[in-house]
């Protein structure tokens, strides 16, 4: 696995509560890079009306929309190195790092 710089275990995430409202959680965990998987820094999220229409469906951290640069490339992934920039769609983009499948 190719990565860069150090990942914190914790990061800022927009999450939703159980009872539909959306607040700022600073100790959220920083997801894993899995195989098959970059690990981004987000630079931008969106949120969008699907983004509350589908509520939970979408995972608990708010956002489809990123863009960002790579951090790290989980194995089999060849397509991307880190410190690309990347734009595109993966729940969870409200994040400091989200992970997502190429």
């Amino acid at each position: 696995m190719s990565e860069t710089g150090k990942i914190p275990p914790t990061m800022r995430a927009v999450v939703r509560g159980w009872t539909g409202g959306i607040s700022v959680n600073s100790a959220y965990q920083t997801p894993a890079c899995g195989q098959g998987e970059v690990l981004l820094k987000v630079k931008a999220g969106a949120i969008n009306p699907v983004d509350y229409k589908l509520g939970r469906l979408l995972g608990a951290v708010v956002g489809l929309d990123v863009s960002g640069v790579v951090e790290q490339v989980g194995d089999k992934v060849t397509e991307f190195q880190v410190g690309d920039e990347v734009y595109g769609n993966v729940s969870g983009s409200l994040a400091d790092y989200v992970a997502a499948k190429p």
